[in-house]
């Protein structure tokens, strides 16, 4: 099957935002006891994005909210430039000039469709936080704010954490030794966080990103 087939996370965050339930369990990846599965995925992810191979992570599936309000209103605004595509020729006969022109006041409709993942939240996490390393080493702000669009509903603590990571630039190279430190000790990180299962197994995927990319003589670019 082609590549074109998949959807990337890239090009699933750059038309909605992705928001992981409070159904969903924290993310796990962190955890010692998933420091093998942890240690494979981010290598192999690695990997294929220095060479811009396709990596398949499997079936990741939810919904989308918001889309049935973009579809009902496209269809609305279709009916009513009927409208008033009938009204403008009453009018002409009348020697008034109607225009027929609709214009949508909502421009910013697609950043309300969220993507709410019901399997596949540990990968996406996953594929999350390897963008936003090479977002930071490529000082990305565009890439960064589109990263800002994912969050986690678990925990308010998680969701601030998400939201912390997309909106700083942290200053780091290879000479860094423990990425998570330099986080953890920026002003607008909150040591009650430490607290919270998903923001200590981000802090331990993003050290063993870092650890991975240090070892690879490697251009930083995302997909």
């Amino acid at each position: 099957m082609s590549s074109e087939k998949y959807n990337s996370f890239w090009s699933i965050i750059k038309d909605n935002r992705i928001e992981i339930p409070t159904i969903q369990r924290d993310y796990t990846y962190g955890r010692k006891s998933a420091t093998k599965i942890r240690e494979k995925l981010v290598v192999d992810i690695i990997d294929n994005l220095l060479v811009k191979k396709t990596h398949n992570l499997d079936f990741i599936y939810g919904k989308l909210l918001g889309k049935e309000n973009l579809i009902s209103q496209e269809r609305n605004k279709s009916n009513i430039q009927s409208l008033l595509k009938t009204i403008k020729l009453y009018a002409s006969d009348l020697n008034l000039e109607i225009s027929d022109e609709v214009i949508t006041q909502d421009v910013e409709v697609l950043s309300k469709i969220n993507f709410i993942p019901l399997d596949g939240q540990q990968r996406l996490t996953t594929l999350y936080l390897v963008h936003w390393y090479i977002a930071q080493r490529n000082k990305d702000k565009h890439s960064l704010n589109s990263l800002n669009k994912f969050t986690y509903s678990t925990r308010i603590s998680s969701k601030e954490f998400c939201k912390m990571l997309s909106g700083e630039l942290f200053k780091f190279n290879d000479e860094t030794s423990i990425l998570s430190d330099l986080i953890c000790n920026n002003e607008h990180f909150f040591s009650s966080w430490k607290k919270d299962p998903t923001v200590n197994s981000m802090l331990v995927v993003i050290d063993e990103i870092h650890k991975v990319f240090r070892t690879k003589n490697a251009n930083y670019t995302h997909c």
